[in-house]
């Protein structure tokens, strides 16, 4: 079974969103979760347990869960502000900062961003930050689509493609990105190659002279609706 984000995902009924991320236990090397980037009003990702994924292939994941079930499961992304608390139990993922420019609400509009500018501050030249970060369940790692694989010698070799996995969901091999526009290829590594697993970078025991004699993979075909 070859996992990929990007991939369509598909509820009991019929499609639903896509699969931006996944999660794995990096001790037993076994997918746990996919993430489920919903493509309807009800946006934001949601982990779903691995267990729910019924079949995989033609670019689409298909999930046993209904639509009304993922719409249901525990929003993944939180945004951390000041004040804000973490869930217990759970591990912070992948974290994306962002700024935003601070608007005063004298100006007839609705303040957004933190901090607050200073009284003599009247037309918002100082920016916000946050930080929206992924929950995952503690001990668990995730992978993106983007994430880095690093060789043995320390340079990045490529970039994570997807995930090939047995029946049981245990990782066989890691499908990478490698090269660009003429040079691009998809290889699979198998996982006997893999140091370790991190939140957003896979880390091979072989150098990168290794990876270049792996074997090469046709890319599946992914629905771009």
């Amino acid at each position: 079974m070859r996992i990929e984000p990007g991939m369509t995902a598909d509820s009991a009924e019929g499609e639903f969103g896509k699969v931006a991320d996944v999660v794995v236990d990096p001790v037993r090397r076994r997918v746990t979760h996919v993430v489920v980037e919903p493509s309807g009003w009800w946006q934001g990702p949601r982990l779903i347990a691995i267990e729910a994924l019924t079949s995989c292939g033609d670019g689409r994941v298909r999930l046993s869960s209904t639509t009304a079930e993922i719409i249901d499961a525990p929003l993944m992304q939180e945004t951390d502000l000041p004040g804000s608390e973490r869930q217990e139990g759970m591990d912070v993922g992948v974290v994306r900062v962002f700024a935003w420019p601070y608007v005063p609400a004298s100006q007839g509009l609705l303040a957004t961003g933190w901090p607050r500018p200073a009284a003599d501050d009247d037309y918002g030249s100082r920016l916000g930050t946050a930080a929206t970060y992924d929950l995952i369940p503690e001990g668990t790692k995730e992978i993106r689509g983007a994430s880095e694989v690093v060789g043995s010698e320390g340079q990045v070799v490529g970039h994570v493609h997807g995930l090939i996995t047995s029946p049981d969901f245990s990782i066989t091999d890691l499908v990478i990105d490698r090269g660009h526009l003429w040079t691009h290829r998809v290889i699979t590594v198998p996982i006997e190659a893999v140091e370790s697993i991190e939140t957003d970078v896979v880390r091979l025991r072989v150098p990168r002279k290794t990876v270049l004699t792996f074997s090469s993979v046709p890319e599946q075909r992914r629905d771009e609706g």
